[in-house]
């Protein structure tokens, strides 16, 4: 796992701002990564603080920004603090995809701007108190894009959000 020791407001495709991971089996190390998140990294946004933080993605992810294998975003579930990672839009529909799941854990939410994006090859689970949302005016538009199922237990604050793939909700 690669986790977030970035700062509130920082980057989320610096790799200063992620744990170093490292997989070794008696003494022998197998996969070490020590920069940037890469196709195998499972991400985890975790707020750890008091307060509510918050991560960016990048405006454009096409220019050399990888997908990762998984990803979470959890507040801090003893707090109640939020941990926010914002996905702005742009004309050229900015998104975040994962090549398996994201799951959006309690206090966790993910804002998409204007036609940005969600994907996931397999799942996008958003658990009970946590959101999935579009920000800006009130006709902002996003895609969610799911190859097996958006599993919904918490908030959608959706807009005019165009979902691709199985949906089921459990909210109540």
């Amino acid at each position: 796992y690669r986790d977030w020791i970035g700062p509130d407001q920082g980057a989320f495709h610096d790799p200063e701002h992620w744990s170093d991971y490292q997989y070794e089996n008696d003494g022998m190390v197998y996969l070490e990564e020590t920069e940037r998140l890469t196709s195998r990294s499972i991400a985890r946004l975790v707020n750890r603080h008091d307060e509510a933080q918050t991560a960016h993605y990048p405006i454009n992810h096409i220019s050399g920004f990888p997908n990762v294998h998984a990803l979470e975003v959890s507040g801090n579930r003893e707090t109640g603090a939020r941990q926010t990672l914002t996905v702005p839009g742009t004309s050229s529909h900015n998104g975040v995809s994962v090549l398996n799941e994201i799951r959006i854990g309690a206090y966790g939410v993910v804002e998409l701007g204007f036609f940005a994006g969600l994907g996931a090859d397999r799942w996008i689970d958003i658990e009970p108190k946590g959101t999935l949302q579009l920000s800006g005016a009130h006709d902002s538009a996003g895609t969610v894009r799911v190859g097996v199922e958006l599993r919904n237990a918490g908030t959608l604050g959706i807009g005019r959000l165009t979902l691709r793939g199985p949906y089921r909700s459990e909210a109540t």
